[in-house]
């Protein structure tokens, strides 16, 4: 057996990389994987800080992540020859709550707007206790931080405040794949967080989005909503419809991954596709 990002990617044909950015334990050896699994360049040692006493991450460990995302993205395209789509994914336990928070902080919403059950729905449906219990948590972060007006429409303060190191590294892969002119696959709620974020940077981001996957959380609505908001602003045409609405929770970009031959598919379309005037003219040409 292996994990979703495995199994989907050697299905659909489609390189796969994982990143360690800063595991809570440590770092590990990856040499089994080959090149697939690799530690990051520089890394976040200890995971990050309860968000409920103070900053997560510091404001160098912010920019170190963001560096390493960026890094990861060039050597990437480097190994692969180039691209012409990259995706984005995590691995993280509770990190629809860090989404959660940094939706909340940089956009002003209700917190209980964004806030869902992230990975905690079973069989027997949604705890509603759980939902309770995330919303306080980041009502009280965002009471800590006595100056959460001031992270409202502020990327990199919010990062540091309530951030993660996996979405800082992300929001750092999209800003160096719209360097490049790479066309961005986005996953569900927390790399959809990751790209209003790195919108906020560099509005010129949403030029590249494409969203693979609507999530069960409810906060991907807003995060979208302001990506559109800055595209707008800056008159840049966007994609905001996600392609797939399977009621997937799995991360690691699975939701991506699944939707690649519907990209493949539009891509030999457009490319291909005779017109009705293509026909018409054969037609007269016989």
């Amino acid at each position: 057996s292996a994990p979703p990002a495995s199994v989907l990617s050697k299905c659909n044909n489609v390189e796969l990389r994982v990143i360690d950015v800063g595991l809570v334990d440590g770092p590990v050896s990856y040499e089994w994987s080959g090149n697939t699994v690799r530690l990051a360049t520089s890394m976040i040692h200890g995971g990050t800080k309860n968000f409920c006493t103070g900053n997560a991450l510091t404001e160098e460990q912010v920019k170190m992540c963001i560096d390493v995302g960026r890094e990861e993205t060039t050597k990437l395209m480097d190994e692969m020859g180039g691209a012409n789509v990259i995706m984005f994914g995590e691995v993280g336990i509770g990190n629809t709550t860090t989404a959660a928070a940094l939706i909340a902080a940089l956009t002003g919403v209700d917190v209980a707007t964004v806030c869902g059950s992230g990975a905690s729905v079973t069989r027997d449906g949604i705890n509603d206790e759980i939902v309770a219990r995330k919303i306080d948590i980041v009502k009280e972060a965002l009471d800590f931080h006595s100056n959460a007006s001031s992270l409202n429409g502020n990327p990199m303060q919010a990062l540091g405040a309530v951030g993660g190191a996996e979405i800082c590294s992300m929001v750092g892969g999209m800003l160096e794949a719209s360097k490049h002119d790479v066309a961005i696959l986005v996953d569900g709620f927390i790399v959809t967080t990751a790209a209003m974020i790195a919108c906020m940077i560099d509005p010129t981001v949403s030029r590249l989005l494409l969203f693979s996957t609507k999530s069960t959380e409810k906060g991907q609505v807003i995060a979208i909503t302001t990506i559109t908001e800055i595209a707008t602003a800056n008159s840049i045409p966007v994609q905001t419809k996600p392609a797939l609405d399977m009621g997937l929770r799995m991360g690691e970009a699975s939701g991506c991954i699944t939707s690649v031959p519907l990209l493949r598919s539009a891509c030999a379309t457009i490319s291909s596709l005779a017109t009705l005037n293509d026909v018409m003219c054969l037609e007269m040409g016989k």
